[in-house]
């Protein structure tokens, strides 16, 4: 009886290793998927109506960069991709977040609100209106500046948002 159950067990382990060998096997990390029917992306300069200027470029190809990271969908320069998607800084803090016993400012906390309007262009669905999203991070007040928090922030952001956008896919 032993013996069966063990190769029982051989025969399952050689076929699942046979499968994984010949590829029919798979697993991805990913979540979701973009909608079935679009395979092009495009991303717009983003608008910023924060007080702080610059930070349109910098989120922008943050968000570019984590979609070619991805590889689902092409960026395009085209406006009739089959997707669009616009972002809009819409405020910008910096702000003590934490402080030492001796009431100095251990840690500094950058916060973005960013609107983003998500719309397939394909179907003329439009996926998110205005959606706003908050974006925060710390930096330390000893050893990094605010341009490391700001980078930070939109990095974050970016690869946070793609998992967003599929979520309901």
């Amino acid at each position: 009886m032993e013996t069966k159950l063990i190769r029982k067990n051989i025969m399952k382990i050689t076929i699942i290793l046979f499968l994984a060998g010949t590829n029919c096997v798979s697993y991805s990390f990913r979540g979701g998927a973009f909608p079935e029917h679009t395979k092009t992306i495009h991303i717009p300069i983003s608008d910023n109506q924060s007080t702080m200027y610059g930070l349109e470029q910098p989120l922008t190809s943050a968000v570019r960069n984590e979609f070619i990271k991805d590889g689902r969908l092409g960026l395009s320069d085209d406006q009739n991709a089959d997707l669009y998607l616009q972002l809009t800084i819409l405020s910008y803090a910096h702000e003590a977040y934490s402080y030492t016993a001796e009431e100095e400012v251990k840690e500094y906390q950058v916060t973005m609100n960013i609107s983003v309007f998500y719309l397939d262009q394909l179907n003329g669905d439009t996926i998110w209106d205005d959606k706003v999203m908050v974006a925060k991070e710390t930096y330390s007040a000893y050893n990094e500046d605010e341009e490391i928090g700001k980078n930070r922030v939109l990095e974050e952001f970016a690869k946070d948002l793609i998992p967003l956008m599929t979520e309901n896919w």
